[in-house]
């Protein structure tokens, strides 16, 4: 059997990624937000600061049922959604996310807000 990860699962990796990294300072939220007009599945990605009690959308993500093509919404990479066409490249361009200049400063906001 294939171990085949839907985009969500994918995100889920992240968040759990993001506060192992963060030592849980810093922890990913993902929030279906479906609301099944056109089928597609939606789902938005909060970084969390549980101690300041501070959410940030960081971008959204909507697939169809069989899962790709999927569209990202981040507006630090795109004016207007970018489309991927199967896991890998999924994975890839969440890298770029987290990479991204934008969210290293919402990261680090949130970490120093946090020490206070």
């Amino acid at each position: 059997m294939l171990n085949l990860k839907t985009p969500t699962d994918l995100l889920n990796e992240r968040a759990a990624s993001l506060s192992a990294q963060t030592e849980g300072v810093v922890t990913g939220e993902v929030r279906d937000e479906s609301e099944f007009r056109d089928g597609d599945v939606t789902a938005t990605f909060y970084l969390v600061g549980e101690q300041i009690n501070y959410r940030y959308l960081l971008f959204r993500l909507s697939y169809p049922a069989n899962f790709y093509p999927a569209r990202l919404s981040f507006k630090p990479l795109s004016s207007e959604p970018i489309e991927v066409a199967g896991e890998s490249e999924l994975a890839a361009l969440l890298e770029q996310v987290f990479a991204a200049e934008k969210t290293r400063e919402v990261v680090d906001a949130i970490i120093e807000r946090s020490r206070d």
